[in-house]
C-alpha cells in the first residue's frame, strides 16, 4: 500500500501537483501486488496496522527524497540505522535479549550487513536522484524478487497469479522508466541595474 500512499501524500505533504504517470504506475503496482498476495478479504487489527505502516513507510520515502543528496546518503543512512538500533533494542530488552550462537550468527550477520545496511544506504543513495512516487515503484519489486529467487533456489511453483501480478509490477517500474523527461527549470536570471 505504502506505493499507493506515497504519491497520494506526496501531494497533500508537499502541496505539490498529482505527476499521472506515478499515479498510473502506482496503481498499475498496487493491482500486481494484490493480484501476487491477496487471498481474500478481510479488514481487522493486523490489516489496519499494515496501513498504517504502509502510509508510515511512505512518509518515510517521501522525507528521504526531499533531504537525500549524494553527499548526505552516507550520514542520513547512519542516523537512520542507529534510530532503528536502538528502538529495536529498546522493544527487544523488554523481553531480554539472547546472543545469536553457532549458525545464527551467520543469519544475524547476513540481515544486518546486507539486508538492513546495505540495502538501506542503496534506497537513501538511489533517492537523492529519485521522486518519492519513482522510487516506490521501484521498491515495490521486492515482491517479485522474492517470488524469483523463491523459484530459482527453493523450486517453488510460480503460479498464474504470480506471473500476471509479477508482470504488473514490472509495467509500472517500466512505466516509471520510461515516462517523459520535464524540461529543464531555468533558473532566474538576476537583473543589474
Amino acid at each position: 500500500m505504502y506505493v499507493v500512499f506515497t504519491p497520494l501524500l506526496s501531494a497533500l505533504l508537499l502541496r505539490a501537483p498529482l505527476d499521472r504517470w506515478a499515479v498510473t504506475a502506482s496503481g498499475v503496482a498496487a493491482v500486481g501486488v494484490a493480484v501476487m498476495s491477496l487471498r481474500g478479504w478481510a479488514v481487522g487489527i493486523g490489516e489496519l496496522l499494515t496501513l498504517l505502516a504502509a502510509a508510515l513507510y511512505a512518509v518515510h520515502i517521501i522525507a528521504m527524497s526531499r533531504w537525500t543528496t549524494s553527499v548526505t546518503a552516507f550520514p542520513l543512512t547512519f542516523v537512520q540505522l542507529l534510530t532503528i538500533g536502538v528502538t529495536f533494542a529498546l522493544i527487544a530488552g523488554l523481553d531480554g535479549f539472547q546472543v545469536p550462537h553457532g549458525r545464527d550468527w551467520l543469519i544475524f550477520g547476513y540481515l544486518t550487513v546486507v539486508a538492513a545496511a546495505v540495502a538501506l544506504l542503496v534506497q537513501t543513495w538511489a533517492q537523492a536522484h529519485l521522486g518519492s512516487s519513482q522510487a516506490a515503484v521501484l521498491m515495490v519489486l521486492e515482491p517479485v524478487w522474492a517470488a524469483f529467487f523463491g523459484f530459482v533456489l527453493f523450486n517453488e511453483d510460480l503460479g498464474t497469479r504470480t506471473l500476471v501480478g509479477g508482470g504488473l509490477v514490472l509495467s509500472a517500474m517500466l512505466l516509471v522508466l520510461s515516462r517523459p523527461a520535464r524540461p529543464p527549470m531555468h533558473e532566474p536570471q538576476p537583473v543589474h541595474p
